[in-house]
């Protein structure tokens, strides 16, 4: 397989060697100072829902499958902390080496991967947005293995190249449903690498791209259906009402931006009276959970109780006859959507803004660094080196890469140039700027919150890419000179 001198070569080159020792250095420059990472409500949860059993779909299950296996081994968090900081660094060494990056730029640009301020922070703390960067990440790289596969000679039929032949699609695929089924919303991400998959696979002839294209989606979504709704090993019917919080947050929006209180009644039952400014006061674009929390200045908090009913089970009750279910709310969400368009665009633009974090000083929830008060006696003891990563966390939370609006300018601007120049191996970074802005309008159409680690696969696809494209450039430049006249 012809993947450049660092890859085919039977020895191993000291360039490529040094790459992947920096990046299981930069692995341990994340982690001993952390360990066994931080954890969040989230994380705290995926650990409970794999050693008490899943009791609904509002996190993908197959997170905690996931953590089960790893808690097996090693009883924490820990190794599935390792795992994900480990994978994530590996891939972009391999896809770096495959792309036969020098090290003049390999290494400020792996280091860069690694400590940007825009994904360090949650790099530190067990969630599945960094399993999915990681496993995307490892995509990259299986598909740059298929693209080199594809431009070797077809004709190779020894038992070697047939099994290199059906592993690669095998392992490509497997990856890509692994990502799809990790996190609710991922599944956007993942299309573009079966859509430049499959038109790699059958060498641009569209009816087919099509057609695997669909199928395999398809495949993916049935899956995905079967699999957050029936749990294993009992094969018990599992549900989860996850929608209704984007669209209370909808609805909060809504009444803000047309003057007119659109929310169902329960969520303020505590109140004599509630009006429109009160629920203004309550509005907070970057979070639905901040509505029902006090502050200087939500006086008037909504109930978090009546909303993680609904979410959890489809269904809050007071006991004496008073009742909001999924469908009202589903119904309340819909004339509020369709009655105040005008407001509801007004509303998805500022949390649009809230989510790029335009006009902020820094960006929304960049970091957690605690473990979760939880009933397994997990907690964070800080080490020596702890306090410098601390550091490095708020000074650097203000920089202007730590924000996701810097990375999508980049990504406008890749795209922008990939229209006019296209140096050897574009098809990477447009891959890579593809998958990342996928990600990001499924978020602005249908997210809650506004949280920073939802970009996280987005940032890291667009910072590849531009070191892909850089180095594509110099590469096509370096050609061009020793090009005979």
């Amino acid at each position: 397989m012809k993947l450049g001198p660092q890859l085919h070569n039977s020895r191993i080159r000291p360039d490529t060697l040094l790459l992947l020792a920096t990046a299981v250095f930069l692995i341990c420059a994340v982690c001993i100072p952390v360990w066994p990472g931080f954890m969040s409500y989230d994380s705290i949860d995926a650990l409970k829902r794999a050693r008490h059993g899943i009791p609904d779909n509002i996190y993908p299950p197959l997170t905690a499958y996931v953590q089960y296996i790893f808690d097996l081994i090693l009883p924490s968090g820990g190794l599935l902390f390792a795992y994900q900081v480990s994978l994530y660094l590996l891939s972009c060494a391999a896809v770096l080496i495959c792309a036969r990056v020098p090290l003049w730029l390999g290494i400020p640009a792996l280091t860069f991967l690694t400590f940007t301020p825009a994904t360090f922070g949650p790099l530190l703390v067990v969630w599945k947005d960094i399993m999915i960067m990681a496993v995307l990440m490892s995509c990259t790289f299986l598909y740059q293995m298929i693209d080199a596969r594809c431009k070797t000679n077809s004709s190779e039929t020894s038992p070697t190249s047939l099994k290199r032949q059906y592993f690669l699609p095998i392992a490509f695929l497997s990856f890509l449903f692994f990502a799809s089924a990790y996190r609710h919303n991922s599944l956007s991400a993942v299309l573009p690498f079966v859509l430049f998959g499959a038109h790699r696979f059958f060498a641009g002839d569209i009816r087919k791209v099509m057609q695997s294209s669909i199928a395999i989606v398809a495949i993916f979504v049935s899956a995905i259906f079967l699999f957050n709704s029936y749990r294993l090993p009992d094969l018990k019917p599992i549900k989860g009402y996850l929608i209704t919080q984007f669209q209370v947050a909808d609805i909060i929006g809504v009444s803000t931006f047309s003057g007119k209180n659109l929310l169902p009644a329960q969520f303020t039952r505590k109140y004599a009276q509630y009006s429109v400014e009160d629920l203004r006061n309550a509005y907070c674009p970057d979070h639905i959970n901040r509505s029902c929390r006090t502050s200087a200045v939500n006086q008037k908090p909504l109930d978090f109780e009546v909303l993680t009913a609904i979410r959890d089970y489809g269904l809050w009750t007071d006991g004496s006859g008073d009742f909001l279910d999924s469908n009202k709310i589903t119904k309340a969400w819909w004339q509020a959507v369709t009655q105040n368009s005008q407001a509801y665009l007004h509303h998805r633009f500022v949390f649009a803004l809230e989510l790029l974090g335009i006009g902020k000083r820094t960006p929304n929830f960049l970091y957690y660094t605690k473990i979760e008060p939880n009933e397994f006696g997990l907690e964070f003891k800080p080490n020596g080196l702890t306090k410098y990563t601390l550091n490095y966390l708020q000074y650097s939370s203000t920089w202007i890469i730590a924000f996701p609006w810097f990375y999508y300018a980049i990504g406008l601007v890749i795209s922008v140039l990939l229209c006019f120049i296209r140096p050897p191996n574009w098809k990477i970074p447009a891959l890579l700027i593809s998958s990342a802005f996928s990600t990001f309008v499924p978020l602005v159409i249908f997210s809650p919150t506004a949280e920073q680690r939802y970009h996280e696969w987005s940032m890291a696809a667009i910072s590849m890419a531009a070191i892909l494209y850089v180095n594509a450039l110099f590469q096509s430049k370096r050609m061009s000179s020793n090009t005979p006249t």
